[in-house]
């Protein structure tokens, strides 16, 4: 089977993360806030746009019924790799930085600096 697969891939940074121990202010006035690792919030496969392009049983193979879904699910994770491949988690570290500087400045905050907690580790 050919799967042509389009999807989406959404990261961010998870606010609910942060402890008070993570914002603190310095001598000068700044203002550190320490930010959780971006993450993968959401993966999908745009069922619109993604179809079967070829499905080959075979003269003596019985078809798999579930061989759709497995290659769907497959083609999902590959969707995700090739997004943190391409840089989507710094993307959305620089993305979330930004963001809450422009909201931290809207409500008085003029020194600010942001540090980023270490990633937990993943088994592989």
């Amino acid at each position: 089977m050919t799967f042509l697969a389009t999807g989406d891939v959404i990261a961010g940074i998870d606010l609910s993360q942060i402890k008070p121990a993570d914002v603190w202010r310095e001598g000068d006035g700044t203002i550190v806030l320490r930010l959780p690792p971006p993450q993968i919030l959401v993966t999908r496969i745009d069922n619109s746009q993604s179809r079967v392009l070829t499905r080959d049983t075979g003269l003596l193979r019985r078809a798999d019924i579930n061989l759709e879904s497995r290659i769907r699910q497959h083609a999902e994770a590959g969707i995700r790799e090739e997004a943190i491949r391409k840089g989507i988690l710094d993307l959305a570290a620089q993305n979330g930085e930004r963001k809450l500087a422009d909201f931290l400045h809207t409500v008085g905050v003029t020194k600010l600096r942001f540090l980023e907690m270490a990633a937990p580790a993943v088994a592989r």
